[in-house]
């Protein structure tokens, strides 16, 4: 059923479950986990800015060693797009602010204190408290997301581990928590292949959320920004608390009828490593080729056919509707699930690591299983953004 919306003090520090033990995981901190539905907003929107507050929370809490700095115009490109996913799969709306009353989420870079940390979000609340019926009248919440200037988060591009580390925080500011920590997820798959919230480094760097993310998100958010549709075959206990709060300080005090709250926390990322070449990817020689790809463009999934690809000694260019790309921008987006009419190494290997029993299979076996106008589609489901599905 959907989350209840009538917020109550009590939703704000109770831990919320969802009766799925992966999903719980995430969602659940028994002080509470804040998440974006306790505004309440118009159209789900949540405002964002670049714009840095007179008020440094990094640097107030001891997080950092000197203020904060701004955004880079290139990572603010990034973390538009990634915000504008993150909205494809939450059903929020994510508006950009000046207004730094009005803001929400601020982003910032920061030289963070912990040597092992490269991200770090930090939420604070303060709310009303309606002394006869314990509804949350007025609520603020706001989220600070800062990179750290050491860990060469600067370059945020997809497929970057800057760019996963950017959504795991963008995670955090969703209300999600890490898999390792009072609910823990198996052994098995506590990997960033199953979740970015995780410490546990498999495969990547990813550029969109894993199947246990989403189904997290989906139970929290609902694809409407407001709860209660199901993601795949979840689905949610009869009985669930709007939202919780991550685990933190909380310094309360009470002024008359009204009961006034104050939290924040504060979440670590370690360094999953240096970033590499697509694990996939091996150059072709020298020619020019025909193209099929998948391409996951901002958690975004499209199947595309007629590119023509040219390599020479010098270059290794594709072309789709006159538009020229070099490989090396893109390749973190895009898996070549056919050159020439070939089933490509790279994809089979895809299928070898996700999917070992059919790690075999061939291009030509595929066509013969399922038929050559069913073929695409195959193609396309197995390589889907979160991996979940392989005919």
């Amino acid at each position: 059923m959907a989350i209840s919306y009538v917020l109550t003090e009590d939703s704000l520090t109770t831990g919320l479950r969802s009766g799925q033990a992966d999903i719980d995981t995430l969602i659940y901190s028994s002080q509470g986990m804040a998440n974006w539905n306790w505004l309440r907003s118009p159209e789900n929107t949540v405002f964002y800015t670049f714009s840095l507050p007179s008020y440094d929370a990094a640097l107030s809490g001891g997080d950092a060693r000197t203020t904060a700095i701004s955004f880079s115009e290139e990572q603010q490109v990034h973390a538009r797009n990634a915000l504008q996913y993150v909205d494809s799969v939450t059903g929020l709306f994510h508006l950009e602010t000046t207004d730094l009353e009005k803001a929400n989420l601020f982003f910032a870079n920061a030289d963070l204190v912990d040597s092992s940390t490269t991200g770090i979000t930090i939420g604070e609340y303060e709310y009303v408290v309606n002394g006869r019926t314990g509804e949350i009248g007025d609520l603020d919440l706001k989220q600070y997301l800062y990179l750290d200037t050491d860990d060469g988060l600067m370059n945020l591009n997809p497929g970057s581990y800057g760019y996963e580390t950017l959504l795991h925080e963008l995670g955090h500011a969703l209300g999600l928590g890490h898999p390792h920590e009072e609910l823990r997820l198996g052994a098995a798959k506590d990997n960033t292949s199953q979740t970015l919230m995780s410490y546990e480094a498999s495969g990547g760097p990813y550029a969109s959320f894993r199947a246990i993310d989403l189904a997290a998100l989906d139970f929290i958010y609902g694809g409407d920004g407001m709860g209660g549709i199901i993601y795949g075959s979840i689905s949610t206990a009869s009985e669930s608390n709007d939202s919780v709060s991550e685990e933190g300080g909380n310094d309360h005090f009470e002024d008359g009828d009204d009961d006034f709250d104050y939290d924040d926390y504060d979440d670590t990322h370690d360094s999953y490593g240096t970033s590499g070449e697509s694990t996939y990817f091996s150059e072709p020689d020298p020619g020019t080729y025909q193209l099929t790809v998948i391409a996951d463009v901002f958690g975004t999934v499209l199947l595309l056919k007629d590119l023509t690809e040219s390599v020479t000694a010098d270059s290794h260019m594709i072309s789709y509707n006159g538009i020229e790309f070099n490989y090396s921008e893109i390749d973190g987006l895009i898996t070549t699930v056919v050159r020439d009419g070939e089933f490509t190494e790279e994809f089979a290997a895809e299928i070898a690591e996700s999917y070992p029993s059919v790690a075999g299979i061939s291009y030509s076996t595929a066509v013969g299983l399922v038929g050559s106008a069913a073929i695409d589609d195959v193609l396309l489901m197995v390589a889907n953004a979160d991996g979940s599905t392989v005919t």
